[in-house]
């Protein structure tokens, strides 16, 4: 990923999209404007305000759903201008000037991008959106609604908890033992009810079982928890209350 400002606000870009001069993205820092740019709780809408004046945008613009762990995604149409008041934890559109946006503090965010029919997408996706298949079921609507190029299409996975640190119980590991990851589960040892969870490979191969050339797909590699110095991170924080950053893309 690559490190840049826009208009004073320090932000990650993915390095696949960045070539993409049709479209806008970014993935905020803890501190990306001072010394807090929480995007949630009671300073969220003051920090909303900087990152779209940043942004040059108008509240409008700005989609920004009700995330409930879900395999919801909803499609932002011309009929739909329910913008920020949406349920669920996927968005797509092709609408230009929509800046579609994820908030997280450990939950895998996915940006998607098919450069031939103009169509994006963003997605939260925790461990139960992603044993719901959240992000295959993006990829599906996005090809039944904007028959998107499956073979161009761009996915790109953000910072968030690792497998380094993605600790289980059996609960949790048992439900992905009944798909195809078992390979992404590991017993902490073998007297242990502990498991850890890889997310990232996870999400990776529902977007390469979907279609998506493994070429395309860009993961950043950044655990949350083990850089909670420059993300917030839930598993890092406690029991205190943490803040969150947020993982947005937008068509020009």
């Amino acid at each position: 990923m690559i490190i840049k400002n826009i208009n004073s606000v320090k932000v990650y870009l993915f390095e696949k999209l960045q070539k993409e001069n049709t479209l806008v993205h970014f993935t905020t820092f803890k501190k990306s404007f001072g010394e807090d740019f929480n995007l949630s709780g009671r300073n969220g809408a003051e920090h909303w305000k900087i990152l779209k004046k940043a942004l040059k945008l108008e509240s409008s613009q700005l989609v920004l759903l009700k995330q409930i762990h879900s395999d919801i995604v909803i499609d932002i149409d011309d009929k739909n201008s329910g913008l920020s008041c949406c349920k669920g934890d996927g968005l797509i559109t092709n609408r230009r000037g929509i800046l579609l946006s994820v908030l997280t503090a450990d939950c895998v965010p996915v940006l998607i991008y098919d450069p031939t029919t103009k169509t994006i997408g963003a997605v939260h996706a925790g461990w139960r959106g992603t044993s719901k298949r959240i992000v295959a079921k993006t990829i599906n609507l996005m090809k039944e609604r904007y028959s998107i190029d499956i073979k161009k299409t761009i996915a790109c996975i953000g910072p968030s908890i690792g497998p380094c640190c993605y600790e289980v119980g059996k609960d949790v590991a048992e439900i992905f033992y009944e798909k195809p990851v078992k390979q992404f589960i590991k017993r902490r040892d073998k007297y242990s009810d502990k498991y850890f969870l890889d997310l990232w490979e996870i999400n990776k191969q529902q977007l390469m079982e979907s279609g998506l050339l493994e070429s395309n797909i860009e993961t950043a590699g950044i655990c949350t928890r083990c850089r909670s110095d420059i993300f917030y991170s839930a598993r890092a924080a406690g029991k205190s209350v943490t803040g969150r950053f947020a993982t947005g893309i937008m068509l020009l």
